[in-house]
């Protein structure tokens, strides 16, 4: 039997009407690693967070989003009422001395994905105007780009046909040099007015993946082929660290997780043995595809293992246990 192919950016939506978001390609057994977006209105008041002012609608039902979803304030509250509530959807990890959410196959009762709801609006006979300014931009960038449509996807609310006058228009790109070119491509268009590239701050003016289209605001994030999918390793929590890094390669790093190749240069706080990372990995997608080859990085983050090959270490960033974060040293 086939071992069904889980990828990040996947939207489940469980029997609980819970909505999460498939976290990266490595999953435990019978169960997919995932993050909480949507939460039925009726448990919110189980949840001590702040509540975005709006509310989606769902399969009829109401849904409310936290203002933040991925500080470790929020991710305890997460766990907590989860821990208390549901949690068949939590699984502990030993190595990682932590709760993550995997959710056990038998609670999925829909999974949307980017591609199949690209396909359906492409299908569909009558189009909102949102949806009809995502299909625009989509056929333009695959048309100048010449990426074919096949590798494009619609990622977030238009996905779920719940989308508002405020949403995005959120596009996945299947495969690294499949979303390059449309990047490339991005930046043409902006020279020939077709859109307008948003550069409000240094991680858009980095990465040049954010814009606005006919007065809609668009972003384009990167999914792996199958053929890029790597080998899943099972790691273990070290120490916490603070280290000077160079970027070696960034070829992986669009995806989510974001891996970039490294060398540590310096550690400035923690285990000594982070002079062995080889990788830095983000889970936090603010830090996706901003440092090129030659920069130069101060990281925190938590020092992992691989369980399987001792000589492999890596520095993770975004693991819900503290701050954690990815800084540029300008040169």
């Amino acid at each position: 039997m086939k071992t069904k192919l889980y990828r990040d950016g996947d939207i489940i939506y469980t029997k609980d009407g819970f909505i999460f978001y498939v976290f990266g390609y490595c999953h435990p057994k019978n169960r997919v690693t995932a993050f909480l977006k949507y939460i039925p209105q009726e448990y919110a008041e189980d949840f001590k967070l702040e509540w975005i002012d709006h509310k989606w609608i769902f399969k009829n039902e109401v849904l409310v989003r936290p203002k933040q979803l991925f500080t470790p304030k929020v991710y305890r509250e997460l766990i907590r009422v989860f821990n208390e509530k549901f949690s068949e959807y939590l699984l502990y990890s030993d190595n990682l001395k932590k709760y993550i959410f995997a959710i056990p196959e038998r609670k999925i009762e829909e999974i949307y994905t980017p591609k199949t709801a690209l396909s359906n609006l492409l299908k569909k006979s009558s189009r909102d105007e949102l949806e009809e300014k995502a299909v625009n931009l989509i056929k333009l960038l695959s048309k100048h780009s010449g990426v074919s449509l096949d590798f494009f996807g619609v990622h977030g609310s238009i996905s779920l046909g719940m989308h508002t006058e405020k949403s995005d228009i959120d596009i996945a790109i299947y495969g690294a040099q499949n979303y390059l070119k449309v990047l490339v491509t991005i930046k043409n268009m902006e020279k020939e007015d077709l859109l307008k590239v948003s550069r409000k701050n240094i991680v858009e003016y980095l990465r040049c993946n954010t814009g606005w289209f006919s007065g809609r605001r668009f972003v384009v994030n990167a999914i792996r082929l199958p053929s890029e999918i790597r080998h899943c390793h099972e790691f273990r929590a070290v120490a916490s660290v603070l280290a000077i890094c160079k970027v070696l390669d960034n070829s992986e790093a669009m995806f989510r997780p974001a891996i970039y190749r490294i060398k540590v240069l310096e550690v400035l706080m923690g285990d000594s043995r982070a002079y062995k990372a080889r990788e830095l990995a983000s889970m936090i997608g603010l830090y996706r595809n901003i440092a090129k080859k030659g920069d130069l990085l101060i990281v925190r983050g938590m020092l992992e293992e691989a369980v399987d090959d001792k000589n492999y270490f890596r520095i993770v960033v975004g693991t819900g246990l503290s701050e954690e974060y990815i800084s540029i040293i300008l040169k």
